[in-house]
C-alpha cells in the first residue's frame, strides 16, 4: 500500500467519463491491479494522472 494518498484522485464514474469507457471497466481495472483504487467511504476512487498515463498518442507509421 503506497504511503501517500494522490491529491489527484476521482471517482470511477469520472474515470470512466474521461476515458470514454463503462465504469465497470474501472472496476475491473482496479480488482485487476492495472489501477491502484482508493475506498473514499462508499466511493471508488482512482488517480486522473495514472488513468491518463494509459491514453498515449498513437505514433503515425510513416
Amino acid at each position: 500500500m503506497p504511503s501517500e494518498t494522490p491529491t489527484d484522485l476521482i471517482r470511477a464514474a469520472e474515470a470512466a467519463e474521461l476515458l470514454g469507457c463503462h465504469v465497470a471497466t474501472i472496476r475491473n481495472w482496479v480488482k485487476a491491479g492495472w489501477v491502484q483504487g482508493y475506498k473514499v467511504g462508499r466511493l471508488i476512487k482512482v488517480s486522473r494522472s495514472e488513468l491518463l498515463a494509459y491514453a498515449k498518442p498513437i505514433s503515425p507509421k510513416i
